[in-house]
């Protein structure tokens, strides 16, 4: 029985792993159920590698998924553009040695699951989070009086080209939470106080925000002076029913914190505050 492995592998959610040898293993074991006579040398003819043990030393960890190997296994397997480049990003991320590389190929990794499992029509709030300009010029500007370019430009205590500036003003402008109010010169303003995005956001999606904010954060203990900045960390050991306690109590901080901002009048300066709870042992 000839198994078509590019229909069959639409039967399995690409985006549901992250490690391509997974993928492939589920992928293999389907084709074994559908059919017994299905070898491993089979599996790797039809991924485009002729008939020798190339997938059975991927199964086994003896073998990388090479670059032109992912080539192969995309074509093979009809995926398109997107599913191609998760593919890529998970194999590149799993064999990379690189931290700062991982980083940038787990954020990567991260956006295009959440673009796979988000409608397409909200995407747009998912870009929001993809940089940390984009909240800050929302914080800058104000709803009663507009600014221009380079008003807003000045307010920002970490440097910010024009060119970058533009494109989130031009962004935060599509999404409808900026107005355009004047061109001689261009003035703007915020259409609404505060804004947040619909539930079915996946959490994933502000990975990369997060990703960014802790690191201007690390730039801080340098380039910010100590009266103006709070950086401190505690160690505890606790029991799982603590955890809870804390996440609680950390997410009624939280709320307690828009309450401030949003009975501040004189809205001077644009702060961040990160929380970062995670374990250290198991």
């Amino acid at each position: 029985m000839k198994i078509d492995i590019s229909r069959l592998r639409k039967e399995i959610d690409l985006f549901s792993f992250d490690d391509p040898s997974l993928f492939l293993k589920e992928l293999y074991a389907l084709a074994k159920d559908t059919s017994k006579t299905f070898t491993i040398k089979d599996f790797s003819e039809a991924l485009g590698f002729g008939s020798n043990n190339t997938m059975a030393q991927v199964h086994s960890g003896h073998r990388k998924i090479t670059d032109k190997s992912v080539g192969k296994i995309t074509e093979s397997l009809g995926m398109n553009r997107s599913e191609s480049k998760y593919f890529d990003s998970i194999a590149k991320l799993k064999y990379s040695q690189d931290q700062s590389e991982k980083e940038k190929l787990l954020s990567l990794v991260l956006e295009l699951r959440s673009r796979h499992n988000f409608p397409k029509e909200k995407h747009k709030e998912l870009d929001f989070f993809n940089s940390w300009h984009h909240a800050v010029v929302f914080e800058i500007l104000d709803q009663n009086e507009a600014k221009t370019l380079d008003e807003i430009r000045s307010k920002f205590a970490i440097p910010i080209s024009a060119q970058e500036l533009q494109k989130s003003l031009d962004f935060l402008s599509g999404l409808g939470f900026v107005s355009l109010e004047s061109n001689e010169p261009p003035k703007y303003r915020k259409t609404k106080e505060d804004f947040s995005t619909t539930n079915a956001v996946p959490g994933l999606a502000i990975v990369r925000f997060h990703q960014e904010m802790m690191n201007l954060a690390k730039e801080s203990l340098v380039e910010t002076p100590p009266n103006q900045r709070d950086i401190s960390a505690v160690t505890i050991s606790v029991d799982q029913k603590t955890v809870e306690r804390i996440k609680d109590d950390i997410a009624l901080f939280r709320k307690y914190l828009m309450f401030l901002a949003s009975t501040c009048e004189d809205k001077e300066q644009v702060m961040q505050l990160n929380i970062q709870l995670f374990p250290l042992s198991k």
